[in-house]
């Protein structure tokens, strides 16, 4: 499966100073099962801060713990992440 992102730095809106990066997945992006797209349509995975798909690791009250994932959780095919 091939993951196609572009990586944009964009300001922060708080502190003029900062900035932040933004990746976004491609459309061209080829998945690997009709599964992995099907489940990203009705529960994106899409990182924009880190660029990669994740799933959620531990829940709390004040936030959850999210883990990149390198392998299709369907198939099991290995995930390309590659900058456009």
């Amino acid at each position: 499966m091939d993951a196609f992102y572009t990586k944009i730095t964009r300001p922060d809106p708080d502190d003029p100073t900062k900035s932040y990066a933004d990746h976004t997945l491609l459309k061209t992006t080829e998945y690997c099962c009709e599964q992995f797209q099907n489940h990203n349509k009705k529960f994106p995975s899409w990182n924009y801060s880190t660029g990669k798909f994740t799933i959620i690791d531990s829940i709390t009250y004040d936030s959850s713990t999210l883990v990149s994932i390198n392998y299709c959780p369907f198939c099991g095919q290995k995930i390309r992440y590659k900058k456009a």
